[in-house]
């Protein structure tokens, strides 16, 4: 704290309900209180230099957070610490009701951001509740964690992306129980879906030509830091290289032989016989 101080950074206090600011008597017993304190001299902090910053504390922008974390309040505290949520040239989607895909999305996106320095490629953020995919969207990754496709927000930030024209996007596997759907029709898959019938026909659409790509598998409960960085180099990779657009990608499938007749709308094949994970 005492270095963010003195280097000018701009810091944010992240208060639990039960947290109160040290006080002048603790803050002036502080070397009694910690002993070891004077080894920070070494590092040319004195103990003033740690008083003063107690003392400022009251300054720093705070964020209160709440008892405890829950799918309800996460995406607010998020956008409140990192800044995400809004609409971005380059949106990461996830289920922002499952808190661990949302936490590789977050990972992920802090792992490109300096690899994507220099290239024609936006910055990378992670999509929120209440937020939309931008109609100026040029690029998208989709995290893909169990059940995410069953996701009404997943559900309309795809159909925005296929609205954006410049829109492309590369599947992320962020989980190991992540299966592609494989039910024989989008009605099956998505019995709950609000979607009317001919957007849920083109969901289905989308999620098949999605993968027709080779996904990016990017597990951050599983893999080394090494194995992060080595995978983020190589989504960057991908990023910066040409692409098609899903918009054309679904055009050229509905325009295909395969694609299904328009009485038969809900039974749009799901399965993943083009896509190797591997």
């Amino acid at each position: 704290m005492v270095t963010a101080r003195a280097s000018g950074v701009r810091s944010l206090l992240l208060e639990w309900p039960d947290w109160r600011p040290p006080n002048e008597t603790f803050i002036e017993s502080v070397d009694s209180v910690v002993p070891d304190i004077h080894e920070l001299v070494r590092f040319g902090i004195g103990l003033a230099d740690v008083q003063d910053t107690f003392r400022q504390l009251s300054s720093v922008k705070k964020v209160r957070l709440p008892g405890q974390l829950n799918p309800a309040n996460i995406a607010e505290m998020i956008d409140s610490v990192v800044g995400v949520g809004g609409s971005s040239e380059f949106p990461l989607l996830v289920d922002p009701d499952n808190l661990e895909a949302v936490a590789s999305a977050l990972v992920l996106s802090t792992l490109l951001k300096p690899l994507l320095l220099g290239t024609q490629v936006p910055v990378p953020s992670v999509l929120l509740k209440g937020s939309r995919v931008a109609v100026a969207t040029k690029m998208s990754l989709m995290l893909c964690s169990e059940n995410c496709f069953r996701s009404e927000h997943v559900q309309e930030w795809l159909l925005q992306a296929y609205q954006a024209p410049s829109c492309c996007m590369i599947p992320v596997l962020a989980e190991d129980s992540f299966r592609v759907p494989a039910a024989s029709s989008v009605s099956a898959e998505f019995p709950e879906s609000a979607l009317d019938i001919e957007d849920l026909h083109l969901y289905g659409v989308i999620i098949r030509v999605l993968f027709q790509d080779i996904a990016v598998i990017f597990l951050p409960q599983s893999f080394s830091r090494e194995d992060l960085d080595l995978r983020a180099q190589q989504a960057a990779r991908r990023l910066s290289a040409p692409q098609e657009t899903l918009q054309s990608k679904v055009i050229r499938f509905m325009d295909s032989a395969d694609a299904p007749t328009a009485k038969r709308w809900t039974e749009v094949p799901l399965t993943a016989e083009d896509n190797d994970t591997s």
